[in-house]
């Protein structure tokens, strides 16, 4: 079996995915006769190369030699092999037919995006191999391109908006000529492709040296970095690091003669671009800057100022996110299961508007789903299904009209009144007629309370006093809970007193 007119087809029309996404594709053989062969089985490998060389000289017995310093860095990120037919030993044969062998593969959530750079880059390849038991494997590859969005509301740096004041002094020959003060602003500092970057731009010319012009940049740096294991104290033992630096877009504004003041609103737009993510690779580091350089005429040196600026590929609510991306061909059809990416939506559609409105955190959002909250058809939901603001009666809290229970909640020992009344400082409170607590006997002056009765001080073998014939039962003016018509207390004890 060979694979010379076979072939490996994805689900994905232009072979590209996001990370997290799983990778469906199937292996199709076309043969003519008989085949033997231990198994057949698929790879998915995705790594980060880096390597570039550089050279020192090194004197010996008074001539300079030279040698090559290879620095290089490598890393995986996914390395799995799935057998489709048969396995690393025994022998199978085929017949002469078409073989249609489908295979499936997901992405690391946090794999970095494809790279391509000068001296490094990051890759994604499936390799279909049929191990033949009598002679050579046989190989075909496939390139897998991986996306990782950029969403720029998940960073509150986009939002904020950059300021630049530069403030150059000029001098020659020990005499000032001079000073220029520039002023850059923009709204904020997160942006897509496609869009337009606002420049305000304000330029005081204070001196008589001419400002030839004032460039615009928008930066883009690459780092590459490598580990020689092999280190020595003498090479040192530091990664080494080689950093590459493009102007993706400039623009020119100028001249600014001596005494003079120009002010300019420039309008840059963001080209057509791949946006990569690559935090998950820890030997190629990519950012991106906004540079003013500011070209004086004569001797004077150029002066140089930057900020971060940030490219992604979701933009900003609310800020030029109805502009299409212009490589939205280029982009993965659907986006990856993991729920903490944005929905298919969220990225560049292929409807307009080509940057819709999405919530600052896709694939959650702030309120709760409609169904969250219970209603009158769900039983068991945790919330009452009625509008009452009281518990139901299955609540732990009383009824809306409590009744008090027909046995005394106090203690029966001690009792609740004091064996001995006649103290006329003690103020017990009397119960009334209609107290749930007064028995059939009290409310008979002349009745003894019986000691196994239920009632208030039944049980204790103590007989409550009588009440006064024709007195009102209403507590002490001194107590706390005497109402404020109630008549004052008359004792015959106490009138003879007074």
């Amino acid at each position: 079996m060979g694979l010379d007119d076979g072939q490996l087809e994805l689900n994905s029309p232009n072979g590209t995915y996001y990370s997290g996404q799983t990778v469906q594709g199937k292996l199709i053989i076309q043969q003519d006769k008989v085949k033997i062969f231990r198994g057949i089985y698929v790879k998915l490998k995705g790594f980060c190369y880096v390597h570039w060389t550089t050279r020192r000289s090194k004197t010996v017995n008074g001539k300079k030699e030279y040698r090559t310093i290879n620095h290089s860095a490598h890393e995986e990120y996914i390395n799995y092999k799935v057998y489709l037919v048969g396995g690393e030993s025994g022998e199978r044969s085929t017949g002469p037919g078409r073989y249609e062998y489908p295979f499936h593969f997901r992405l690391p959530d946090n794999c970095p995006a494809s790279f391509e750079g000068q001296y490094g880059h990051i890759r994604y390849e499936i390799k279909a191999v049929v191990d033949g038991a009598l002679q050579l494997d046989q190989e075909k590859k496939i390139a897998v391109r991986v996306v990782a969005p950029v969403d720029l509301n998940l960073d509150p740096y986009c939002r904020e908006p950059i300021e630049i004041q530069m403030e150059e002094i000029y001098r020659c020959c020990c005499i000032s000529s001079g000073a220029c003060d520039v002023s850059v602003n923009l709204p904020v500092s997160g942006y897509c492709p496609g869009q337009v970057i606002p420049v305000e731009l304000v330029c005081n010319n204070r001196g008589r040296v001419q400002i030839n012009d004032i460039k615009l940049c928008l930066m883009k740096n690459v780092t590459y970095i490598s580990i020689n294991p092999n280190a020595t104290a003498e090479n040192g033992r530091q990664p080494s690091r080689y950093k590459c630096m493009d102007r993706v877009v400039e623009i020119k504004k100028g001249p600014i003669p001596g005494n003079t003041n120009r002010n300019w609103t420039v309008e840059m737009e963001v080209p057509a671009m791949d946006v990569y993510d690559l935090s998950g690779c820890q030997y190629i580091k990519l950012e991106y800057a906004f540079k003013v350089i500011i070209n004086p005429k004569g001797c004077h040196t150029d002066t140089e100022d930057f900020r971060r600026i940030v490219i992604g590929t979701i933009p900003l609510v609310g800020y030029q996110d109805n502009i299409r991306n212009p490589l939205q061909d280029q982009l993965p059809l659907s986006m990856p299961e993991k729920s903490s990416y944005p929905p298919t939506t969220n990225t560049y559609p292929e409807d307009n508007p080509p940057f819709p409105n999405p919530g600052p955190y896709p694939g959650s959002s702030p309120f709760p789903p409609a169904n969250s909250y219970p209603n009158s058809d769900k039983p068991n939901a945790s919330y009452p299904q009625s509008s009452s603001p009281y518990p139901p009666n299955s609540s732990s809290y009383p009824s809306a009209n409590p009744s008090y229970p027909n046995v005394t909640p106090y203690m029966d020992n001690p009792p609740p009144y004091p064996g001995n009344l006649t103290d006329p400082g003690s103020n017990p409170t009397y119960p009334s007629e209609k107290s749930p607590f007064l028995d059939a006997n009290l409310r008979n002056p002349g009745a003894k309370v019986d000691p196994g009765s239920n009632s208030p001080g039944g049980g204790s073998g103590m007989n409550l006093p009588l009440l006064p014939p024709n007195n009102p039962v209403s507590p002490r003016p001194v107590s706390p809970y005497a109402a404020a018509s109630a008549p004052a207390l008359h004792s015959p004890d106490i009138a003879e007193k007074d």
